[in-house]
């Protein structure tokens, strides 16, 4: 009973949704005169809805017999679907709820007064984020954003001084259902940006490697003049799925880290790499996932600095930004971190220096540059999707920042 409880609550929620909807929507087809439209809107109103609620069903009882990324693209699709005609109704369902009960309290109050323009405003709030939706899965998604940024540090050494270094991250390629044009245009347009160090900081599928089968050649061409390096997010555990057995799973897990190296990327595993140019050295560290509960926690950072001279200038690439705050700022020396992971929600606005997503309210560090006491984090919003495969005004990003020696 248990196994089928979320389905169960996600069909109610859905019939909830619908009938609240219509009680506004009968007022408006009493308006409509024809007899046939009337009826033939009704009838597209509830088969809409009870078509969703079967592929929901169909999608719930596929989910645990899935061991590839098929049936999680169609899911993909069926989110998608569910995005665009449910969230415009619970926003107005919102307000629609909001004028019932000042409408309630009037009544109790013997006042002869009712509102009407709360039910307008969800009305053309729910319009706005419809279209809002549709734009975020067939355009905002694809409007990538090269942010630039100019960083200064004391004890970085002078060969270093100037160095490009480009940022992607949370490609979660499943999500691009072999869109290959695609992903090509987002290598050149990162090769653009003529890196000498690529990092890629986790996440690069939703959950199973074959999402990366005919994508290795074109992630092939990315290019930088010193290296490119990469390190696993959360997703790339295979942890989100159901798997026949542990053996499956470690499979599963060993085929998406070969993947990374036959693209060209160092995968940094709790390790690292000394680069050097003349006389000078930087290191490069990778840690595995840390993340707060429920995500895995197979970082560790004691074994990734094993091999790190403390007088070194230092990068880490850490996917789940919660780990800088927890056990790398004002806890270890590390001058620059580099995370990803919170997509800044794939919600947002970033228009006239406002900086804001939903995601702050679940991680303080959530997009951007962030410092303390000299130490930085920045945090890559992601190139690509999960969950709603569209981006609303928070755009994917690839970044690029240039690090020079600061004169005293």
């Amino acid at each position: 009973m248990r196994l089928y409880t979320p389905i169960y609550v996600l069909i109610l929620i859905i019939i909830l949704i619908d009938l609240y909807t219509y009680k506004y929507l009968k007022k408006i087809l009493k308006k409509i005169k024809p007899k046939k439209i009337r009826i033939s809107l009704k009838i597209i109103f509830w088969a809409v809805s009870l078509l969703i609620i079967v592929l929901f069903i169909i999608a719930f009882v596929s989910i645990p017999k899935a061991n590839n990324s098929e049936i999680y693209s169609k899911i993909n699709m069926l989110i998608a679907a569910f995005s665009i005609i449910y969230i415009p109704k619970i926003i107005f369902c919102i307000f629609q709820l909001i004028e019932d009960l000042i409408n309630l309290i009037i009544r109790l109050f013997k006042k002869k007064c009712f509102l009407r323009i709360i039910t307008k405003i969800g009305l053309f709030l729910s319009v706005i984020f419809f279209l809002s939706v549709i734009y975020g899965i067939t355009i905002g998604r694809y409007n990538y954003r090269i942010n630039k940024l100019d960083l200064k540090f004391e004890n970085l050494p002078q060969s270093f001084n100037g160095i490009k270094i480009v940022q992607i991250s949370d490609f979660h390629i499943g999500s691009y259902n072999k869109d290959y044009e695609e992903v090509e245009k987002i290598v050149n347009l990162i090769n653009e940006q003529d890196a000498d160090l690529l990092f890629f900081t986790g996440d690069m599928v939703n959950n199973f490697a074959d999402e990366l089968n005919g994508y290795i050649p074109i992630l092939q061409k990315l290019h930088a003049t010193i290296g490119k390096y990469s390190i696993l997010g959360n997703h790339d555990y295979g942890e989100y799925s159901s798997w026949i057995n542990q053996q499956e799973k470690n499979k599963n897990l060993k085929d998406i880290k070969q993947a990374q190296i036959d693209a060209g990327f160092e995968l940094l595993l709790n390790s690292s790499i000394k680069i050097k140019r003349d006389s000078d050295e930087i290191a490069i560290i990778g840690t595995e996932n840390w993340g707060l509960p429920p995500f895995p926690q197979y970082g560790d950072l004691k074994k990734s600095l094993s091999n790190v001279d403390t007088s070194s200038f230092k990068i880490l690439l850490s996917h789940d930004p919660t780990h800088w705050c927890s056990q790398i700022c004002e806890k270890t020396n590390i001058d620059l971190t580099f995370s990803g992971h919170t997509h800044g929600m794939q919600f947002g606005i970033n228009i006239f220096g406002v900086h804001w997503s939903p995601s702050k309210y679940v991680y303080k560090e959530w997009g951007g540059l962030y410092e303390m006491n000299h130490q930085y984090l920045y945090v890559n919003t992601g190139i690509g999707v999960i969950g709603i495969p569209g981006r609303i005004g928070m755009p994917p990003e690839i970044t690029v920042m240039t690090l020079h020696k600061k004169i005293k």
